[in-house]
């Protein structure tokens, strides 16, 4: 992935990724970011990936489309995946 510091000015949040039974976490605090492997107890929203996590993070499934076809599960704010997609974006395949 990569981290679009320009999109994160003024964003503190924190996410928790389940992908592949493994668990990473992400705190972004003002374009900064820190990141790390396991749970994060305060995360502001927690993501269990679905296999489409690619085609989301690439802009090729919007996230309100992602979440209504249950191409995974949230815990929290949905609309935070959507600030989650701006921040984090790869290259489409």
């Amino acid at each position: 992935m990569a981290f679009r510091s320009e999109a994160a000015r003024g964003v503190h949040l924190g996410y928790e990724l389940h992908v592949d039974g493994s668990v990473i976490h992400t705190r972004v605090d003002n374009a900064r970011l820190a990141t790390g492997r396991g749970r994060l107890a305060d995360a502001d929203l927690h993501i269990e990936a679905g296999p489409r996590l690619h085609a989301l993070l690439s802009g090729e499934l919007r996230p309100g489309e992602a979440v209504d076809n249950g191409e995974g599960t949230l815990v929290g704010n949905r609309e935070l995946l959507a600030r989650f997609v701006e921040i984090f974006t790869v290259r489409p395949r």
